[in-house]
């Protein structure tokens, strides 16, 4: 017997690339990412979804526990309640920055007609990217590299290099 098959829909072809959902992990430092313009350019190509991403540094932060104490110990010293409030102001600060930048980021996805969300998290970034990446479905990761070797990536450490090694779908790195 014999099956006419019609020809592949967008859908079917979004589905058969195996690319439907792309995460694009950005260093907040780098105001214009060479990833983006990969990641975009990739979901353009494999009518993907485009989750921008970018994970803030750890120190941004106080836990509750810290703020809602009027002295904290941190590192073997104790800090006042003015130092607390001024660094929970300059981590919204860096909160709101952030959310700004990609929120541009997004709107210039969405004017190049890609399906794009943003996020962000705070703590260790190659952790954090392999954790949302899992967590939202991703199908490919693509994130930049700043071309540490050597001693150089020993001492500073890659995310790249622990994502490409940790993450549990396929990863882009961008140079």
């Amino acid at each position: 017997m014999n099956n006419p098959q019609s020809p592949p829909t967008s859908a079917t072809q979004e589905a058969s690339s195996g690319f439907a959902k792309v995460l694009v992990a950005l260093d907040p430092n780098d105001r214009h990412p060479q990833a983006l313009e990969q990641a975009i350019a990739f979901a353009e190509h494999h009518n993907s979804q485009l989750m921008i991403f970018t994970c803030l540094p750890q120190q941004i932060s106080w836990t509750n526990h810290q703020i809602m104490t009027s002295r904290v110990d941190i590192y073997g010293g104790t800090y006042s309640q003015d130092i607390i409030d001024q660094s929970q102001k300059l981590a919204t600060q860096a909160i709101e920055e952030a959310l700004t930048w990609l929120h541009t980021l997004y709107t210039e996805a969405c004017d190049r007609g890609i399906s794009a969300e943003f996020n962000y998290h705070i703590g260790e970034p190659g952790v954090r990217i392999c954790a949302y990446a899992k967590t939202w479905g991703a199908d490919l990761i693509v994130v930049g590299r700043r071309g540490y070797s050597g001693i150089q990536e020993l001492l500073l450490g890659s995310i790249s290099n622990y994502v490409l090694h940790h993450a549990h779908c396929s990863v882009l790195i961008v140079q």
